[in-house]
């Protein structure tokens, strides 16, 4: 007896559909629900994994300091080593995402990097440490870019500007897991139960569960349809399409409208090609278009922006600790946060000689402040939906600009926290822009967009993370004023973003209408 699901529909049915519908309208049909949520949880874990590779290195540089004895250029070294390995490889992720496959480039890309997290925690020296930390980071980047890419390919327009918000929401929960699991674990005295098996080894393996879980996740979840159709294969696509429909509605697969579906664009995969040549003729063609001229100011606002909000939010969140441990005087209690800074600087000492091991209780007050974050992205995903993005983004980088200031005038320990908090979340708001930059690019360089903006954020990670410790330490006044500047610029700059909804006009200008697909196919 034949399949039920390969059924072909009868006349009457086929005579209720409109004679075409386009790539939104076939992804409203399956509506939301089970599988999205599935969906959302797995790519959340992924980019959790990915934001932890780059943060969590400040944790285990000031954790294995003790026991590897490296010198400041081998630290300086490790600290830009996961950052470094993403900017060499984010490129190149995005272009084999946007022509291999976003799902089999996640599935791999997380199997090396989870390969090599593990194996940094035995290294026995330095420089093996910063050589598989920096194959990490390279690994890392299809989680940071291609899950953009494969959750919003998903979703319809009504809901997906909450789910990348919500997704975006991982960078502040990747601070509360690295700080978390960092004052749980360090103190422990686990060389009493294995030799020369420090608590910072420990960490890094704990550190891999978001990326196991995630990359149980991914064995399972089909391929983007949205990409299949990009390519060509139409029955693949509508075949996830009925699957989707069936797991979110519990409707049978012939209940969901087959056959004649609208795309945007075309594009060309990795497959398609002959050799290495090719390849690299067509990974500088895709490039060239996120530069052609309806995209290259867009493309460009949104890569300074990512760059300027990395280099003061995230070089700042690295010296954040540092910053913190310097409240520890009792007499800097009421003291402005530069004082505070200059204080400290006359009463340091070696952390490795204190007898009780590493001081670990400035982790608590950052699980404080990533509570803090996540508390306010979680309002942002809520208000998103009637506010959109771009107001989203407007209202946190004037927060932050406003608290730059508060921060060079309070004394109060209290407000001295929040103000601080809200200075740092401007860097945590690029995956905000990531999702805008996934709603801008066509489904062809979706990935290779995400990625290329992302770079600039990595860029921004390492310029601030070498500069701001020596502008707090040396200039904190002058710091915390040119900050509060800089970021009203990018408040200017945010408003010139693209617009968030295509206009109808638009939108029928960009639809290339592909012959109708027989149905005798299905």
């Amino acid at each position: 007896m034949e399949n039920k699901e390969n059924e072909v529909p009868s006349v009457k049915a086929l005579s209720a559909l409109p004679k075409t519908i386009t790539y939104e309208e076939a992804i409203e049909y399956t509506t939301v629900g089970k599988f999205h949520y599935i969906l959302l949880f797995f790519c959340c874990m992924g980019l959790l994994a990915a934001v932890a590779e780059l943060i969590g290195i400040s944790v285990i540089i000031y954790a294995a300091q003790c026991d590897l004895k490296f010198s400041m250029q081998e630290k300086s070294l490790l600290a830009m080593s996961a950052a470094l390995g993403t900017i060499f490889s984010l490129h190149i992720t995005g272009f084999i995402c946007d022509t291999w496959g976003r799902i089999k480039t996640l599935k791999v890309t997380l199997i090396l990097n989870i390969c090599s997290s593990l194996l940094s925690a035995f290294s026995i020296n330095t420089w093996m440490l910063i050589g598989l930390r920096f194959l990490a980071g390279i690994f890392s980047t299809g989680c940071q870019c291609c899950v953009f890419s494969f959750l919003g390919e998903f979703l319809p327009d009504v809901s997906r500007r909450r789910h990348m918000t919500i997704l975006a929401t991982m960078v502040p929960v990747s601070i509360l897991f690295i700080n978390l699991m960092a004052f749980l674990i360090l103190p422990l005295k686990l060389t009493d139960y294995i030799a020369s098996f420090s608590p910072w080894r420990a960490l890094l393996l704990v550190n891999n569960i978001p990326s196991i879980i995630a990359l149980v996740g991914f064995l399972f979840l089909p391929e983007s349809p949205k990409f299949l159709l990009a390519q060509g294969l139409y029955v693949e696509a509508l075949d996830i399409l009925r699957s989707i429909f069936t797991k979110n509605t519990g409707k049978p697969k012939d209940s969901y409208p087959n056959g004649l579906i609208m795309l945007h664009e075309k594009a060309t995969g990795l497959n398609n090609t002959k050799g290495f040549g090719e390849a690299v003729k067509l990974m500088g063609k895709q490039t060239l278009q996120l530069f052609h001229k309806k995209r290259i100011l867009q493309t460009m606002n949104m890569s300074i922006i990512d760059l300027i909000v990395c280099i003061i939010g995230a070089g700042f969140t690295m010296w954040l600790p540092t910053v913190l441990s310097s409240f520890n005087d009792p007499s800097s209690e009421f003291l402005t946060v530069c004082d505070s800074i200059g204080l400290s600087k006359n009463h340091s000492s070696d952390i490795c000689s204190n007898p009780n091991g590493l001081e670990t209780s400035h982790f608590k007050t950052l699980v404080f402040i990533a509570m803090i974050l996540i508390f306010c992205f979680l309002i942002s995903s809520v208000a998103v939906g009637f506010m959109g993005r771009k107001i989203i983004l407007v209202f946190w980088f004037s927060a932050g600009a406003i608290s730059a200031l508060i921060v060079y005038y309070t004394t109060d320990p209290i407000i001295k926290i929040v103000a601080l908090t809200l200075v740092s979340q401007v860097g945590k708001l690029s995956g905000i822009v990531s999702g805008i930059a996934a709603d801008f690019y066509p489904t062809n360089i979706n990935a290779m967009g995400i990625c290329f903006v992302n770079m600039m954020s990595r860029i921004g990670i390492m310029i601030g993370g070498n500069i701001a410790g020596r502008l707090f330490l040396n200039h904190c006044e002058i710091t915390f004023f040119s900050y509060s500047g800089i970021l009203f610029v990018v408040v200017l700059m945010t408003m010139m973003m693209p617009k968030e909804k295509v206009s109808k006009k638009v939108e029928e200008e960009s639809v290339v209408k592909f012959e109708k697909i027989e149905i005798e196919r299905f």
